[in-house]
């Protein structure tokens, strides 16, 4: 009996540790992937549906996210995928399109400071 109990928690504790490594690997994948972090002032920009309206636009970017708009300063900030190749005119565009004028396009490895 005594037997079979140890047997069990080794088998428990492979498991868990197999299971430790595997979260672990995976949140290291997840960390190189990695996001670019895209800041655009907007000339126009007045009103929360104004913001509604370039947030459709610019969300249209492949694998885009995580769009928040600060009407005060006149600015928009989202994510795209590392491995994104949109650029600063491609950005400009979509804004345009959208009925607004971007006087500035940056892109970063870290978020930007609100």
């Amino acid at each position: 009996m005594l037997k079979k109990n140890i047997y069990s928690l080794f088998i428990v504790i492979l498991l868990s540790v197999y299971l430790f490594s595997m979260i672990t690997n995976a949140q290291t994948e997840i960390d190189k992937s990695g996001k670019k972090y895209v800041r655009v002032d907007v000339d126009g920009l007045a009103c929360p549906f104004c913001a509604y309206g370039l947030e459709k636009k610019l969300l249209g970017i492949d694998g885009a996210d995580n769009f928040n708009a600060n009407i005060d300063s006149a600015y928009a900030t989202l994510t795209v995928p590392a491995k994104s190749k949109v650029t600063k005119d491609e950005i400009k565009q979509i804004v345009k399109d959208a009925g607004f004028s971007a006087t500035e396009v940056l892109f970063s490895d870290q978020p930007f400071k609100k």
